[in-house]
């Protein structure tokens, strides 16, 4: 089928980099009026994967060493070596201004808070104000006997702070260019200044390999970091001043805690970094570094532990990727390099995210439902996420035992299962365990299952080789009522969407029972070493294995009928789950190995790596857009 041998070639092209074939390729199966839709999910991940790049915005004649936006996010000013401050209208990305400053190679710019006017650092030592307007010059400040490196208001516009080859922090009035102190304290030069939004704040990075706190209003040294080996190059505050980052020419990416000093990231890049900023809602920062590169880090502890990979990176520019920013909405990034160019990146089609866990506390359970991603962690408990950005709506901690699995009962209620084999119903407005239900086996509940209407409940009990199937009754509180029981050799179980079919491995076979008897009514035959892993299609029609034998198999289980073999895995196979549509089945094997399949054709789409660590569980989500994979306990794609 041509579509499969599409997805195959777009996503070798994709693999060397060649990204207009990708898309020449995936236009060719956009949906038009008079044809079916065949994109799946395979489709989409392709086109977010190839679709980083947004926008050339500009080209300059040389390096373009800082870039900033406006407090309101409507404007962007860039500073380039030849010069000349360049600002653009970020609706529409047109250029409104071009600034000849006279000052040299332009290695800073910001805006005043109301965006009226524009401060220049130059290599001349100067700090020049303009007017945005008409980009007439209203001030000019000696600042420095050498190279100025940044001139930055001040959040209420009044004092412009500067610094440059030079020791000193020299603090000026924006009006009259009088000076109106220095900050004294470091031995080399000041390579970074930032101001925190409230202005009560300046931090500093400099050669002398140190960071500092300065009280503005007082003029003084409050605080001290000694970078020890490292050399400080960038610093930035985040949106609420709490945080602050620093980049080290060793390539550290570092953030802390600024009342606890607290260190939350401490990640390593290959090579130094040039630049660094906070997301709108502080929870990611945007690094770049001389290798061109720009990535983008998760900071909640939740999301990335110390020295974990990097959830999304890209090659930004050749040469360095001088500066980095984010737009106002945190959808795109703009970057600027030394091959002169400003590009747009969009963000939020990032074709993964990644949420860091621990094996010491791994994630256990996922579900995804109207736009959220819940995930369930052993010691931690319920966390709620949205889509696609993976930000926190909602945590629910565990204070009691641990949880091992769960499942959504309603929009408002989960139904967790323990590792003392008792059963909670949780209300997420409420923000407590409503009912509990204790179960006559007091061993780890590893996994429970539920029909789409919330009618039926699978519950298997580790230890016992037992599952037990219980009807749910919607009163007020819901009510169990335990039916049937299957017992044997169980590694995996999977429910069909109506509640009527149980799918359960037994050894190398696997048997499907009836619900509402609790007899078996299928064995299908055919796997060489244990089953894994389980699911149905959500039309019933259709069961999909997975097994130690590194083959994935499509039955059509009523006639005991495997109509795939499906070969290409390496390792064992360890999970797999098929999209609401039918169309795609994807299985994860215990190298760290995601495959698509066609599964009509039974033909394999692509491939995604990710990592090491045993794939031990997937799920689509309802609309088929996204993929969501528990990788060995510790990480969550």
């Amino acid at each position: 089928m041509l579509y499969v041998a599409d997805m195959k070639l777009a996503k070798r092209a994709l693999d060397d980099g060649d990204l207009r074939q990708v898309t020449r390729l995936l236009e060719t199966h956009k949906k038009h009026d008079d044809q079916s839709d065949l994109r799946d999910f395979s489709w989409r991940f392709l086109h977010n994967s190839s679709n980083q790049r947004q926008r050339l915005l500009a080209t300059c004649p040389g390096d373009v060493y800082q870039i900033r936006f406006s407090r309101n996010g409507d404007r962007l000013a860039a500073a380039c070596k030849d010069g000349i401050a360049r600002i653009y209208e970020c609706e529409g990305w047109s250029p409104v201004a071009e600034i000849e400053t006279g000052q040299g190679e332009l290695n800073g710019v910001s805006f005043s808070p109301d965006a009226s006017r524009l401060a220049t650092a130059g290599d001349d030592g100067t700090a020049v104000v303009w007017r945005v307007e008409d980009g007439q010059r209203l001030l000019t400040i000696p600042a420095l006997p050498r190279l100025a490196f940044q001139a930055l208001f001040s959040p209420d516009g009044k004092t412009i702070s500067t610094c440059g080859e030079s020791p000193v922090i020299g603090l000026w009035d924006s009006e009259t260019g009088e000076s109106l102190g220095s900050l004294l304290g470091h031995e080399k030069p000041v390579e970074s200044i930032a101001i925190s939004p409230e202005g009560r704040w300046l931090a500093s990075a400099s050669s002398d390999r140190t960071t500092k706190l300065w009280n503005l209003a007082e003029l003084k040294l409050e605080r001290n970091w000694s970078q020890h080996e490292n050399r400080a190059k960038t610093i930035a505050f985040s949106g609420d001043g709490q945080r602050l980052a620093a980049g080290t020419v060793e390539g550290n990416a570092i953030v802390w805690d600024v009342e606890s000093r607290k260190r939350l990231l401490d990640v390593q890049h290959l090579d130094g970094v040039q630049s660094v900023t906070f997301s709108p809602n502080g929870q990611s920062l945007l690094v770049s570094d001389r290798s061109g590169a720009a990535r983008l880090w998760p900071i909640d502890s939740q999301l990335a532990p110390l020295a974990q990979p990097d959830t999304l990176a890209w090659q930004a520019h050749e040469g360095r990727t001088w500066s980095a920013a984010y737009s106002a909405d945190g959808e795109f990034a703009v970057t600027s390099g030394a091959d002169g160019s400003i590009r747009l990146w969009r963000l939020s089609g990032a074709p993964v995210r990644v949420i860091r866990g621990s094996f010491a506390n791994p994630f256990v359970d996922i579900s995804i439902a109207d736009e959220q991603l819940v995930t369930l962690r052993k010691d931690t408990g319920l966390r709620t996420r949205s889509l696609p950005g993976c930000e926190t709506i909602q945590l629910v901690e565990n204070h009691g035992g641990a949880w091992m699995t769960t499942c959504r009962l309603t929009p408002h209620h989960f139904l967790i299962g323990t590792e003392d084999g008792r059963l909670l119903l949780w209300d997420m407005e409420a923000n407590e365990v409503v009912t509990e239900w204790a179960t006559e086996f007091k061993s780890q509940i590893e996994v429970i299952r539920l029909s789409r209407e919330g009618r039926m409940l699978a519950v298997h009990f580790y230890d016992e080789d037992t599952v037990t199937l219980f009807e749910i009754k919607h009163t007020n509180p819901p009510e169990l009522v335990r039916t049937h029981e299957v017992v044997a050799n169980i590694q995996h179980v999977a429910l069909s969407s109506s509640g009527r079919w149980l799918a359960v491995t037994d050894g190398d076979d696997i048997s499907v029972w009836y619900t509402a008897t609790g007899k078996c009514v299928a064995t299908l035959t055919g796997h060489t070493s244990t089953v894994m892993t389980l699911a149905f299609s959500e039309d019933e029609q259709m069961l999909v294995s997975g097994s130690r034998d590194r083959q994935v198999k499509v039955w059509e289980w009523k006639n005991a009928r495997s109509v795939h073999s499906l070969e290409g895995h390496r390792d064992d196979v360890q999970s797999v789950a098929v999209s609401v549509d039918g169309r795609t089945i994807a299985s994860g094997d215990r190298g760290g190995r995601i495959k698509l399949w066609h599964a009509r054709l039974g033909s394999e789409l692509l491939e995604i790596s990710t990592g090491s660590q045993p794939v031990s569980y997937l799920m689509f989500s309802d609309d088929g857009h996204w993929l969501a994979s528990i990788d060995g306990h510790a990480s969550l794609r």
